[in-house]
């Protein structure tokens, strides 16, 4: 394909005037496209809050779906914001993505009464998605893997959590939290070793590290 047909800046194709000559895309419209398209989505979900809160309050005695219900909304705002955002990177979509779904799961064991499956398979079971994802961001981006070492370091301290949780006796099938708190732990401590030298300047660069 003719390289001259799109625009060298945003990929777009060129268009074409009554001339025959080709111009360059009007990214002011598309992109007023884009943010229309956000805030009727986000309209939508107000809207859906509102009506939600109303009719719980109306016609049910169990509050608690209601609640449900307004979480379930409020997270799909935020994958909204960080979606049309720019500045919120594949990284930062994927991560708080994945914390906000454990702690939306965790809320609703907790409001339906708590019967420990939240602690006992999901929380361990998204601490697991992410090292393997970050495993296989690594592998893919492997010459700048060492940018994703600090999430990697912050996935460890994350997994302090599930050993909180053990103690208090919140977690009662305690295997799958081992098996993440074991899988992170062996995946940080082997990016460090591992990574020679550009780990060390990682975390020199990073946290001051000597």
């Amino acid at each position: 394909m003719d390289k001259t047909e799109h625009c060298p800046l945003c990929n777009g194709v060129l268009e074409g005037d009554s001339e025959g000559k080709m111009t360059y895309p009007d990214l002011y419209m598309e992109v007023k496209k884009v943010n229309f398209l956000y805030r009727l989505l986000m309209f939508f979900c107000v809207l859906g809050a509102i009506g939600t809160a109303i009719g719980f309050y109306l016609f049910s005695d169990e509050m608690k779906w209601g609640f449900i219900v307004e979480i379930c909304i409020l997270y799909t705002m935020w994958m909204l914001y960080v979606s049309f955002n720019d500045r919120a990177g594949y990284r930062v979509r994927f991560l708080t993505g994945v914390a906000l779904a454990v702690l939306l799961v965790i809320a609703i064991d907790i409001l339906i009464g708590y019967h420990g499956w939240s602690l006992n398979y999901i929380l361990p079971s998204g601490i697991i998605l992410v090292d393997v994802v970050l495993l296989v961001l690594m592998l893919a981006n492997y010459r700048n893997w060492q940018s994703y070492l600090v999430f990697q370091i912050g996935l460890l301290l994350v997994c302090i959590l599930p050993v909180i949780f053990i103690k208090m006796g919140l977690v009662t099938h305690p295997v799958v939290s081992a098996i993440a708190i074991f899988f992170t732990l062996i995946q940080t401590i082997g990016a460090i070793m591992l990574g020679g030298s550009t780990a060390h300047h990682e975390l020199k660069r990073r946290f001051h590290v000597r």
